[in-house]
């Protein structure tokens, strides 16, 4: 059963991300084909993110009471559905009311396969075969993506936008079916309500080594979304790529990425407290040396892909260990709704700081910025360890009577 159950999360993963690839790949194309504008782009994206951020909260608590199953169906049936809604839209309303069926379904769906697989397996593989399982998960991941980005370049000039993305919704709607048919449930027995269990999820969130993790996650989050935003930009001004060489490059970040969360195999010995904040401060410093020439760029944007690889990857090993199997699916939930609101920030700090300083300009504040944070909270960190040895980095426990996930 371990087995089948980590094939079958590694196969959900993979068609996931690829349908989710091909549709980010080509959002922004279809949504101006359909005759809409960067201001009603925008309106649509801010509506579908505030609603998709209202779900993602409590959707953890709903998986953890009512089963992960249930609620990763629901997310995959949404999420298909609101891509096959887009691939047809051609108006701002229905544009904007298949953004919010995608949204929620990811936001139903973020947390849910690996809580139901790690629950059900947590105490067979241990902290060492959950470090296995999640590194396997952001490879496929970062492998399928790059895949989907050589379909939408190789197809490029044979499939029109909105049928790939039609292809793309219409894979997830099998998908679900079949996670419905062949994958075990995983309920909770708790009598708690959602509410009380999402505020036990928030108070575990801010206490010991898990409240450091949150705020790793949100950091490289935020750096994240810095290369989101700026990597065409600089590929063109800086570099000097023309635009039909986008898709290459972004096949060599997908690449990178997927060889940085591979990466994580050789840093387990040194600890995630440590790595986590060195990883971060030397992927600042890489990011610092943007605009230095084209040669120094393209070679700062790909290592510092491979780097925030490695850092997703190990933070999401380090919290998944830490979170108790009662409450795993609201606190992926919860963590996934601080990335949220930090990879928010990183767009609208990054896009203002490019829009009155200038790409490279913006890339390297941001990149100092989030050193000064991570050394500010690792400063923070040994001194509270300095000051209380004995609890410190220690996250609270939380196991309902008659519950064990």
């Amino acid at each position: 059963m371990q087995r089948v159950l980590i094939r079958r999360l590694g196969i959900l993963v993979a068609l996931v991300s690829f349908a989710d690839f091909i549709f980010g790949a080509t959002v922004v194309v279809h949504m101006l084909n359909g005759g809409l504008t960067g201001a009603t782009i925008g309106i649509a994206l801010a509506v579908s993110g505030v609603l998709s951020l209202a779900v993602e909260t409590p959707s953890g608590a709903w998986g953890d009471k009512h089963g992960q199953r249930r609620i990763l169906v629901i997310g995959l049936v949404l999420w298909g559905l609101g891509l096959l809604a887009f691939g047809f839209a051609q108006s701002m309303l229905i544009f904007t009311v298949a953004l919010v069926l995608w949204g929620i379904g990811q936001s139903c769906y973020s947390g849910a396969p690996t809580s139901l697989v790690l629950n059900r397996l947590h105490e067979e593989i241990g902290d060492e075969g959950i470090a296995g399982v999640m590194r396997k998960v952001h490879v496929i991941r970062w492998t399928a993506s790059g895949a989907a980005a050589a379909s939408v370049f190789l197809t490029a000039e044979h499939l029109a936008v909105d049928t790939t993305i039609i292809v793309a919704g219409a894979l997830l709607l099998p998908v679900a079916l079949w996670v419905r048919l062949r994958w075990p449930e995983q309920r909770s027995e708790t009598k708690d309500s959602t509410a009380r269990l999402l505020g036990r999820g928030l108070r575990l969130a801010v206490t010991g080594e898990l409240r450091t993790q949150m705020i790793h996650a949100a950091l490289i989050g935020f750096l994240l979304t810095v290369l989101i935003l700026t990597w065409q930009p600089l590929s063109m001004e800086t570099i000097g790529l023309r635009p039909e060489s986008l898709g290459l490059v972004l096949l060599v970040f997908t690449a990178a990425s997927a060889v940085g969360a591979w990466g994580t195999r050789f840093t387990e010995r040194f600890g995630a407290r440590r790595v986590l904040p060195i990883g971060l401060v030397l992927t600042c410093a890489v990011m610092l040396t943007v605009g230095a020439g084209a040669v120094a760029t393209g070679a700062a944007l790909v290592a510092a892909e491979a780097l925030t690889g490695l850092l997703m990857c190990l933070n999401a090993i380090r919290a998944q260990q830490l979170f108790p199997d009662a409450l795993r699916t609201t606190m992926t939930s919860i963590m996934s709704a601080v990335l949220g609101l930090s990879m928010a920030l990183g767009d609208f700090v990054t896009g203002l700081l490019w829009e009155f300083m200038g790409v490279e300009a913006a890339v390297r504040w941001c990149a100092l910025s989030v050193a000064v944070g991570c050394l500010a909270v690792y400063i923070a960190d040994r001194f509270k360890s300095a000051a209380n040895p004995e609890v410190a980095g220690e996250p609270e426990t939380f196991e309902p009577v008659g519950q064990r996930g």
